[in-house]
């Protein structure tokens, strides 16, 4: 599950996470899930997913850089913040 995925994975000790697209999402076709191998931390909010998307099926690559978890002293959840850079190798 992504909060339990979050706890354990959301620090600045794994700096970097994966960038998948989710083409066969039934609710969102651009679908963008961030993870750690195969550990899912959650998605893109969707309007960066579509403009992440149609990048990525041209073959672009990109990561998630870890910047922050979010926590809230009123709520169970929690999040995680990230800036997605374009892999250029």
């Amino acid at each position: 599950d992504c909060q339990r995925n979050i706890k354990l994975l959301g620090n600045p000790g794994i700096n970097e996470f994966d960038v998948n697209r989710e083409p066969e999402n039934l609710k969102d076709p651009n679908a963008i899930w961030i993870g750690f191998g195969k550990y899912k931390l959650g998605y893109l909010p969707r309007h960066l997913a579509k403009e992440v998307s149609p990048l990525m099926q041209e073959g672009k690559n990109f990561a998630a850089v870890f910047v922050s978890v979010n926590r809230s002293p009123f709520h169970e959840n929690i999040g995680m913040t990230i800036r997605i850079t374009e892999i250029t190798q």
